[in-house]
Order: C-alpha cells, then sequence, then structure tokens
C-alpha cells in the first residue's frame, strides 16, 4: 500500500463534528491496514539557524518560515524526470516531516522556497524502504556563508553496490568544538572557460562528532573535502575515491603532539578556541586502493611527518616572535618608514630587465623600471616555516611527479597529475606528452572530460609563459585590432599615436567588470585622463548576453574592446602573457612598453614622475584590481 503522499489534514482545521467523523475515518483506515515497518520511510526537514557572533549582523534571508516541497522523481521509459509531489508545508516548530510506505527505493527532491530569496535552496536525496532521512536547512547569521540544505549525520545514494564508496569521519578525538561543524564535499571540473573549479556534490552536518556519506564512484577520481567548525576554524583535505573502497577522515598525529603545548609555554593560559586547534590537519586514511598507493605512500612516510612536525615547531616560535614584535610596532614602523626610500632607490638602480631595448625603444631608461609585483611577490620570505613548508611540497610533488611519469595504471598516472604534478611538472610539454598517451588508454568519456580539458589549459599556460620574458619594459607592444563594445573596431597602434600614454589592462572574468566597486581604471582615469593618460580595457568573451549588456551600459568613457575568445583560446591573451597571470602594461606614443604591472604603492609615483606633476597626499587604494 503505497502512502508517499502525505494528507493534508494535518494542518486542516474543519469543525469539530467534521473533525471527529474525519478522525474516526482514519482509525479505521489505520486500523484496517496493515503496516510494514520495513516498508516505511520519514524525512524530516529541520530548521537550523546558525547565529554564532551574529550582533549587528543583518540577514537578508530567512528561512524560519519558508515553505519546503518534497516531490518524487522518477525517470519514464524516454529517460525523462516524471515529479510528483508529496508534500508542500511551511515550517511548523522549525521542522517538516513526510511519512509514507514504498515498496521500492525511490528519489526525492526538497526545494525551500523563501520569499526574500532569489533561488531557493535544492537537495536531491535518495530514500529506501524502511529508512529515516535527517535534512537540515541551515541558514547562517554570520557574514561569508552562504545558507544551505544538507543531510544530517549520514547519506547514501548507492543503487550500484559495485561503485559504492564509502567516506567516514570522526572528529570526537579533535581538539575543536565538533557542534555546529559542516562538511562539503566536491569535485573538481573545468568549465567553459576552460578553467578547473570545485563543485559541491554533497554536504552534511556533522552530528554527534560524525558523519557517513556513501556515493556511487564509476571512475577513480580526486575529491576535496572542507570541515567548518563555525566557532573557530576551518580546513580540508584531498583524498581519491573509487569503488569499493572505505576512506577515513582523521585528525592529524600531529595534534597529539601540538597537545603537550596545551597545558605548558606559550599555550598555558590560551583558553581561545581557534589558538587551541590552530595546528588541526585533516588526514585521509585507506586501508587499500589507489588513495594508499598514490597519496599516503609518501603522506605517512617518516620524512614527510618529521618535516610538519618541524613545521609545528617553527611556526610556534615563529607566533611568539611576532607577538613580541607587535609590542614593539611603532619602533617597527619608524624603522620601515626610514627604510623605504633606500628600497625604492635599490629598485630603480638596478633593473629586472635584463633585456636590451629594442630598436625604437632605445629612449626607455631600463634603470627607472618598477618592480613587476608578480616576480616580486614570488620572492620567499626566507623564514624557517616557508623553506619547511617548500621541503614538504617538494617530498609531496616528487613523489607525484614520479607517478605521474611511471605509472602503468593510466588512471594512478591521471590521479598523480590531478592530485597536483600537473601544477608543480614545470615542463608542460612533458605534461601533454603524458596527457596525450592516457588519452589512448583510458574510457572515452575520461579523455573527453578530465584529459582533453586539461592539455587545453596547459598548452595556453605553456605559450604564454614563452611570450613573457617577450614583454617587457623597452620591447615593442604587439598590435592588434578589436572591436569596441559598439562594434567598431580600433587599432592599438592608432590608439597609443594619439595618446601620451596608454595604460593596457585585460579583464579576464566578466565579474570583476560588471561590479560596482572602484576599478583600477576608473581610478587612473579620473586623476591622469587629463594629464595625457588613455585607458584600454580588453574584455574577454562574456558567459552570457546580460553581462555584456551590463557593461555597455556602464557608459565609461575610456576605451572598452572586446575579446570574442576565452583567454585560453584567445591569441591575444597568449601574446600578451596574460593566461597564466594577471599583468597589465603602461604603453608610450612609440608603441614601447615602459612599465609593467606595477604595485598600487607604485603607480601614483610613477605617474606623477611621467607627467611631472606634484605628488598628492591621497593614495591609490580601494579600487579592483582583476
Amino acid at each position: 500500500m503505497h502512502m508517499e503522499r502525505t494528507i493534508g489534514l494535518k494542518h486542516y482545521e474543519p469543525s469539530h463534528s467534521i473533525s471527529l467523523c474525519v478522525v474516526l475515518l482514519l482509525s479505521f483506515v489505520v486500523s484496517a491496514c496493515s503496516v510494514d515497518p520495513s516498508k516505511q520511510y520519514t524525512i524530516s526537514v529541520e530548521y537550523l539557524p546558525i547565529e554564532l557572533n551574529a550582533r549587528g549582523v543583518e540577514d537578508s534571508t530567512d528561512y524560519s518560515t519558508a515553505t519546503v516541497s518534497i516531490t518524487r522523481v522518477d525517470v519514464t521509459e524516454t529517460d525523462e524526470e516524471s515529479h510528483s509531489e508529496l508534500i508542500v508545508s511551511p515550517f511548523r516548530n522549525g521542522r517538516v516531516d513526510l511519512r509514507g510506505q514504498i515498496e521500492h527505493p525511490m528519489w526525492v527532491e526538497v526545494h525551500v522556497v523563501s520569499e526574500n530569496a532569489a533561488t531557493p535552496l535544492k537537495l536531491r536525496s535518495f530514500v529506501e524502504p524502511g529508512e529515516s532521512v535527517p535534512i537540515a536547512v541551515v541558514d547562517f547569521k554570520i557574514p561569508f556563508y552562504d545558507d544551505t540544505i544538507a543531510h544530517v549525520g549520514t547519506s547514501s545514494n548507492v543503487q550500484d553496490q559495485t561503485k559504492k564508496f564509502t567516506l567516514l569521519a570522526d572528529f570526537n578525538l579533535s581538539n575543536f568544538d565538533t557542534q555546529n561543524v559542516i562538511a562539503e564535499i566536491n569535485i573538481a571540473f573545468w568549465n567553459e572557460r576552460g578553467m578547473r573549479q570545485w563543485r559541491p556534490i554533497s554536504s552534511i552536518v556533522v552530528q554527534e562528532g560524525r558523519f557517513k556519506v556513501e556515493m556511487e564512484v564509476d571512475d577513480p577520481i580526486v575529491l576535496s573535502i572542507e570541515i567548518a567548525d563555525l566557532r573557530s576554524y576551518y580546513f580540508g583535505t584531498r583524498l581519491i575515491a573509487e569503488p569499493g573502497t572505505t576512506i577515513r577522515l582523521e585528525p592529524s598525529k600531529r595534534t597529539a603532539y601540538t597537545a603537550e603545548y596545551l597545558t605548558t609555554g606559550w599555550f598555558q593560559d590560551r583558553e581561545n578556541t581557534s589558538e587551541r586547534s590552530q595546528r588541526q590537519v585533516l588526514v585521509a586514511v585507506a586501508d587499500t586502493g589507489r588513495h594508499k598507493r598514490i597519496v599516503e605512500s609518501w603522506h605517512r612516510s617518516f620524512t614527510y611527518r618529521l618535516k610538519q612536525k618541524l613545521l609545528d615547531e617553527a611556526l610556534r616560535e615563529e607566533s611568539i616572535r611576532f607577538n613580541e614584535q607587535m609590542t614593539m610596532r611603532p619602533h617597527v614602523e619608524e624603522a620601515s618608514e626610514s627604510q623605504s626610500e633606500e628600497i625604492l632607490a635599490s629598485h630603480t638602480e638596478t633593473s629586472w630587465v635584463k633585456t636590451d631595448p629594442m630598436e625604437g625603444c632605445e629612449h626607455v631608461d631600463l634603470s627607472k623600471v618598477r618592480p613587476d609585483m608578480w616576480l616580486e611577490s614570488s620572492d620567499t620570505n626566507g623564514s624557517q616555516s616557508s623553506a619547511l613548508y617548500d621541503e614538504i611540497f617538494n617530498i609531496e610533488f616528487t613523489n607525484l611527479n614520479d607517478i605521474a611519469r611511471r605509472a602503468r595504471d593510466p588512471f594512478d598516472s591521471l590521479l598523480a597529475l590531478e592530485f597536483g604534478a600537473w601544477y608543480s611538472l614545470k615542463d608542460h610539454s612533458e605534461v601533454i606528452n603524458i596527457l596525450d598517451r592516457l588519452a589512448l588508454n583510458v574510457p572515452p568519456i575520461v579523455a573527453e572530460e578530465r584529459i582533453a580539458p586539461m592539455r587545453r589549459f596547459l598548452s595556453a599556460i605553456m605559450q604564454s609563459e614563452i611570450n613573457e620574458p617577450l614583454r617587457v619594459p623597452g620591447q615593442k607592444a604587439p598590435d592588434f585590432e578589436l572591436s569596441d563594445l559598439h562594434g567598431t573596431a580600433r587599432n592599438l597602434s592608432e590608439i597609443f599615436k594619439e595618446n601620451d600614454l596608454v595604460f593596457l589592462e585585460f579583464i579576464r572574468s566578466p565579474e570583476y567588470y560588471v561590479d560596482d566597486s572602484p576599478t583600477l581604471s576608473s581610478s587612473l582615469y579620473d586623476e591622469y585622463n587629463d594629464a595625457g593618460l588613455e585607458i584600454v580595457t580588453v574584455l574577454f568573451n562574456f558567459d552570457s548576453d546580460q553581462e555584456q549588456e551590463l557593461v555597455a551600459n556602464q557608459n565609461n568613457t575610456w576605451i572598452q574592446l572586446f575579446d570574442p575568445h576565452v583567454p585560453l583560446d584567445s591569441d591575444l591573451a597568449k601574446s600578451y602573457a596574460i593566461v597564466h597571470r594577471h599583468v597589465n602594461y603602461f604603453i608610450d606614443s612609440n608603441g614601447c612598453i615602459i612599465q609593467r604591472s606595477l604595485r598600487l604603492a607604485d603607480l601614483r609615483g610613477f605617474l606623477n614622475s611621467y607627467f611631472d606633476i606634484s605628488p598628492s597626499s591621497d593614495p591609490l587604494e580601494d579600487v579592483n584590481s582583476p
């Protein structure tokens, strides 16, 4: 007997006589029908507000009065989905419960709709006969957290047992508070713009310090697990999931070592939870399978653990020194100010540009070239912890690189690349050769969805990196022609001939351009356009017509050009070396690059010097730079 559809009398308030009749009728029906507990199911949706440190914070979305709808999802013979409504109800006393009987497992979809939420919260769940499925609507009243809907304690969607992967977690031995802990499981994918991103596939509220997730996995994949202890800490790890395996998430063994400091030394009188838990590291442990072979082979090595232990000690000592320095902050700032002019002088005496100016750009004085902020930021700070981080990463990537190169199993090689070897192998052509070999030995769907996008990405990065040394001050800026947002063709060469100085920037992602905040371009244009500065902004293929319309309606007065390609497929992006990192250029009227990717602190000094303007007291700040 099917009872998936909840009877609406629960919230109906008829007259007393009718109510009595209904109650008698229901009693007769219940007594006449035998209830089989093995076929009963319960779906409970609970409202869970998180209000930690929420004083003074306005929450624009309130789900306490939201409406919950649960529909059954069936697949027709033509592979189309058919939805049948089971219940629609607002939260009552913070809950919505659905009970019924089913003969076979079913999929349900839960929608939570709030009047002041732009889109409903959605969750799809697999329900089996005899099962109770607890679900929570997590309504955050704290900044930087998005409201979500998640399973509570346990989640399972396994229909094919041969594809079953199990993830277990127990945080009761950890140092942090296990109340209000949410776990998010993410899978990597390549988006339409060719960039690798992580997409959440499951969220679960930790119950009594534990959770369990069972899911179907077709082929071995890398998952990212993120754990948010909302009172104090946020951490995560990555693991390799494959059919037929179980992985346990545990606090790092280093936690016991760190705990020695909780009663002595600098931790002695610390009661703050975040300070007690700041050394927490999540470790994924497997007894068998690829995760054990590919990850734990180096992650549990004596050398790796020793370096982690030394890193803890280094971070502890550096924290002590930092606290000591903070007490002397006024003296440190005074010394720093006295040294700033000397540092600037050293920058101007020795240029980072090692290539002589090309013909037609001999007038560019390389001794006055200011630092490229990206090259400067790549320098290490020389601390002991920084050196140890480098040693730890070297252990990780050395092992992964070796597996990527030499593994006989093509999936082992691919997983090593996805775990980080694709990034650490500096010779991108070597990675491309490995990918080409793997594409011939894995299922076509894997080659299409995981190998081809990585190859496309690395190929574009490689071409961009080759051009980076060619796009330095003293070299000619390559000419190009693009249409502006109104369809008029413009040449860069014509633009710089008409202006004393051109600031050329590239917007790789549309979200940086539709933001209402001040941009670097707007700030520079407002202050230096009258002096002779022109702004040229190149925008790449947008994801929707709506975003293009937003840009066109901004009525910016500087020149905006549109490249119809995404950066990975754009010859212009590769030529100007902006695929692998953000770069902007200052180009003079001769078409020569004279500065590249200046720090905000250097921008005003350079422009004031170039246009012979008296320095202003207000620095360029509070601007968004893509």
